[in-house]
């Protein structure tokens, strides 16, 4: 502040206001307390948390992720095969009943059948048939034969049984037991039952 006296003019104060210089100052880079595993910075006015992963960390991830997918595998393979073995079980039952069906109708060819014996069952391991039998003879040629199949896969037993007309039961003393097998990959079974009064489950 300085003080200028003048006899012909009152006194006047001025005032002298200090220059300060405003240079930009540069960005600097730093870094805020962190907890381990931590890393932070600095993005357009901002701080961001920057998390990354150790080696160690990723090769574990990797492991139980094999792990969670080689068991979803395993689940899926077994369940296809139960289906397959389902499937196996109810078209023998289908095939059984079909027989069991026409021997109850006495349903037989028009030539050379004057008595129906029944309707025979014949499982070989991949197949069965099913046919007439009539006089004591086994129509297999006959046009009423049909053939059927196990799905890929799955095997079935070495059986024969015969279904009696007019609802007399099937030819046999106890009951029987069909086991389907699968045997590609890892061995399960499905077993059907067939009782000598008729009874299929």
């Amino acid at each position: 502040m300085e003080m200028g006296i003048n006899n012909n003019q009152p006194p006047t104060i001025s005032y002298q206001q200090p220059v300060t210089s405003m240079k930009k100052q540069p960005a600097t880079s730093c870094q805020l307390p962190a907890r381990k595993g931590e890393n932070w910075k600095l993005e357009t006015g901002s701080w961001k948390l920057n998390n990354g992963f150790t080696f160690i960390e990723l090769i574990v991830s990797v492991l139980i992720l094999g792990i969670v997918v080689s068991l979803g595998v395993a689940s899926y393979t077994s369940f296809n095969i139960n289906q397959t073995l389902n499937q196996a079980a109810e078209q023998l039952k289908s095939g059984l009943r079909l027989a069991q069906s026409k021997s109850f109708e006495g349903v037989k060819p028009d030539e050379d059948c004057a008595h129906l014996d029944g309707w025979r069952v014949n499982l070989d391991g991949i197949s069965y048939d099913i046919w007439p039998v009539c006089d004591g003879v086994e129509m297999i040629e006959s046009d009423m034969s049909q053939s059927f199949n196990f799905p890929t896969g799955v095997s079935g037993p070495t059986e024969e049984l015969l279904f009696l007309p007019l609802s007399r039961g099937i030819d046999i003393d106890n009951q029987l037991e069909l086991v389907l097998v699968w045997e590609a990959n890892e061995t399960k079974t499905k077993t059907v039952t067939v009782f000598p009064g008729g009874e299929i489950r």
